[in-house]
């Protein structure tokens, strides 16, 4: 009975003593390691901005270069620029991360009562000096996400928003959104591309192609027909042929 006494005390330090260890992980706000994956950072290729919900840093029409698959191997940064696919029906659009993983988010109503503003750990969200406001006064898609989660992402989760109205097609009408659902960086406009990125593409659609092999498109070899194999000559039979003649 003793020894049983024992083991169940020194079991329950032992948790004690790894929930202490867990605690102060999580603590320290130290985001883990991404691990290492193949294409990444992918290769950069050019996108056509195609709304105007960044209208004033990137209007509609403007070029922009992408590194695909940036975040495959890299932490979203808040004001990070990124090419989000919200739909596999409609081409991606640019938006910039505000909340990433690991930030705390509060949605609170608007002074005047007819929308939403946020904060961002426990800061309210501005753009060009006001309070970034949305919404209406129905209760956003976002607060579900907000009450599920006690205001906090998840390692896999961000809050993704344009600068200008109407705001469609990111978190204020989508809520909280996968980040595994973001096509690459948006590289802003002195930005260099990451070392390690492989060679440009010219297009979205080129930069997800096949890669075809120069070995494959060459022309296929035709069989010929194989030799009848000659018969040799002895030295009697070129006598015979000799005498013969």
């Amino acid at each position: 009975m003793k020894n049983t006494n024992r083991t169940l005390i020194l079991g329950g330090v032992g948790l004690v003593f790894l929930a202490g260890l867990v605690w102060f992980l999580n603590q320290n706000g130290q985001r883990p390691q991404m691990p290492a994956v193949e294409g990444c950072p992918g290769e950069t290729f050019e996108f056509t901005v195609n709304d105007d919900a960044m209208a004033g840093v990137l209007d509609k029409g403007a070029t922009v270069r992408v590194v695909k698959n940036f975040y495959k191997c890299n932490p979203v940064e808040r004001g990070d620029l990124v090419l989000y696919r919200f739909s596999e029906l409609r081409d991606p659009v640019v938006r910039v991360a505000q909340a990433v993983p690991g930030d705390s988010f509060k949605l609170v109503r608007s002074k005047d009562k007819v929308a939403w503003n946020i904060q961002i750990n426990e800061e309210l969200l501005e753009i060009d000096g006001k309070p970034f406001k949305f919404g209406s006064d129905a209760t956003p898609v976002l607060s579900l996400y907000e009450k599920s989660s006690q205001g906090k992402l998840d390692e896999k989760t961000v809050i993704l928003f344009g600068i200008n109205p109407p705001y469609e097609n990111d978190s204020t009408s989508l809520g909280a959104l996968s980040a595994s659902d973001i096509v690459g960086k948006v590289l802003k406009a002195n930005e260099s591309v990451p070392s390690g990125a492989p060679r440009e593409a010219q297009t979205l659609e080129e930069s997800t192609a096949p890669n075809v092999s120069e070995s494959a498109e060459q022309e296929p070899t035709m069989n010929k027909a194989p030799e009848e194999p000659r018969e040799e000559q002895t030295e009697d039979t070129q006598t015979e042929e000799n005498a013969n003649e």
